[in-house]
Formats: structure tokens, C-alpha cells, sequence
């Protein structure tokens, strides 16, 4: 074999080792394909609790009944409130003029009980409060209470009524001192529990 064939043999062995290498990588680089992006993640959609999981976020209208306890304990104190029956009667009447100072006042008068025990179940069953709108509900059901304490109201305002002997501690008369016997106009009606008056109702003599 000549040299010329020799460098021929060798020049071709080298162009088609390149070639080689070049289909090769031709090859390798077709075959990777571009992955496409990675598609985000939707955000998780939070679905609303069910009812009876949900918060229950009370009203401050809403009616919180009172303490099973606070009745008889109010009966027990029933003097203490001498003054404020009426006031509170009278507040709950005054639907579209409703004060809540006759409300506030048996709070402040509860919280000034040397029993420390009734004021705090008073103080938990009827807090003061600075809206108009709870304090009228709070009056409505402080007067449910004072019944279910036994303590009732005896007649009502403009009523006539003879007086005798027994209204000389349940009523006070404003322009007589001898009213027994007389006919009597109601000026305020008396609250009493088990016949005794808690607070007193005042009279006046129609013949003085």
C-alpha cells in the first residue's frame, strides 16, 4: 500500500469519525424537547362552614334570658328596690320614648347590695350598657324577672278605689291624712309580694 493510500485511508477515517460525532450530536440535541412551564397552582377556593359550624355572633339586642337563681334572690331583696318598681314599669311602656336611666338605675342599686353573691348574679343576667336598643330589651326582661319573683303590681293609675284599713301600708295619701273610708283616686299603683308592699302607691282623697 502506497503512502497516498495510507493518508487517504487515514483522511477518510477522520471525515467520517466527524461526521459520526456530528449525527450524534444532531441526534442527542432533536431529542430534547423544551419542557413547557409549569402551570401555577390555582389558589385553594375556601368554601363558607356549614351553618352549624359558622360563629354564631350574637346580637346585642339579642335576649339573654336571666339566671334561673336571680328570682328568688331578688324576692330576698325585694326591698332594696323600693322606689325603682314603677320607674321600670313605666320605662317599658315608653316604646317610641324609651329612656334607659329607670334600666341603669336598678343596675346601680343591684351593685350596691352588701350581698355580694345577688349582685353578681344581677351584674351577669343584666349589664349596663350605653345603647338605648339593649337597655329597652334588658327593661322588658328585668321586668319578667321582677314578676317571676313574685312581685306584682296592684291596680293602675286613674283607678278608683275606697280606702280601707288595709291600704294604710300599701298606699300613701298626697292631700289627706284621714283618707280611710274616703273614695281615692290612684295617682301610683303599690308593688307588693306575698300581700306585703315592697313600694308604696300613692293616693289622692277625691273629698278632702
Amino acid at each position: 500500500m502506497t503512502p497516498i493510500e495510507i493518508i487517504t485511508i487515514v483522511i477518510a477515517a477522520v471525515v467520517g469519525l466527524a461526521a459520526l460525532v456530528a449525527l450524534i450530536f444532531v441526534i442527542k440535541g432533536g431529542s430534547k424537547k423544551e419542557k413547557p412551564p409549569k402551570a401555577a397552582k390555582p389558589l385553594p377556593v375556601q368554601m363558607p362552614a356549614a351553618p352549624d359550624a359558622q360563629q354564631q355572633i350574637p346580637s346585642k339586642d339579642e335576649a339573654k334570658p336571666f339566671s334561673s337563681e336571680l328570682p328568688g334572690m331578688l324576692a330576698a331583696h325585694a326591698k332594696e328596690f323600693e322606689g325603682l318598681y314603677e320607674s321600670i314599669n313605666v320605662s317599658c311602656s315608653q316604646k317610641d320614648s324609651f329612656d334607659p336611666d329607670a334600666y341603669h338605675e336598678w343596675c346601680d342599686r343591684a351593685e350596691m347590695s352588701s350581698d355580694r353573691s345577688f349582685a353578681a348574679a344581677f351584674a351577669g343576667s343584666f349589664a349596663k350598657s350605653d345603647d338605648p336598643a339593649f337597655c329597652q330589651a334588658a327593661s322588658a326582661r328585668l321586668l319578667a324577672c321582677i314578676e317571676a319573683a313574685g312581685i306584682t303590681r296592684v291596680g293602675s293609675a286613674g283607678t278608683k278605689l275606697v280606702a280601707a284599713d288595709q291600704e294604710k301600708d300599701m298606699y300613701t295619701c298626697v292631700n289627706s291624712t284621714s283618707y280611710i273610708g274616703k273614695t281615692c283616686t290612684v295617682i301610683k299603683p303599690a308593688w307588693v309580694l306575698a300581700g306585703k308592699p315592697v313600694e308604696q302607691g300613692v293616693l289622692m282623697a277625691d273629698n278632702t
